[in-house]
């Protein structure tokens, strides 16, 4: 099953496409990497990107975890963080929890980290995911 296909009922259904440009559905995500929309969709099977049902149950990709052709790296261990919970680890990617710091979403950490700092950072967003689970966020 596609991620997100439990919690879908907690989510809202919306009518028509979104209404702005932060997702690609998986067809456009496919054409942006000249692969197949089977490529993409098995890529989120095996969470190295984030996709999720939204509007009238299509599969949709958030555009932000992507830079150029490549996939901000770290996206894999933080879906394992929220144990394929792709919509709720979208939501902690892109949320402030790194209050009054100069990058506070995880997801800005992600791209800055370079090299052997990857681990570090995600040592940091790990210690951030269990109190972002615990209800830190509200």
């Amino acid at each position: 099953a596609l991620a997100g296909d439990t919690a879908d009922a907690e989510r809202p259904v919306f009518e028509d496409e979104p209404f702005d440009d932060s997702f690609w559905s998986a067809e456009d995500a496919a054409a942006h990497f000249g692969v197949a929309k089977s490529t993409i969709t098995r890529k989120i099977k095996a969470d190295e990107l984030v996709g999720f049902k939204f509007f009238k149950n299509a599969l949709y990709v958030p555009k932000e975890q992507v830079e150029g052709k490549t996939l901000v790296k770290g996206i894999s261990d933080v879906l394992k963080m929220f144990n394929s919970e792709h919509y709720e680890a979208w939501q902690f990617l892109t949320a402030d929890v790194f209050h009054g710091e100069p990058l506070p979403r995880p997801l800005d950490r992600l791209r800055s980290a370079k090299g052997d700092s990857l681990q570090d950072v995600l040592s940091e967003i790990k210690v951030a995911a269990k109190g972002y689970e615990i209800g830190d966020h509200m």
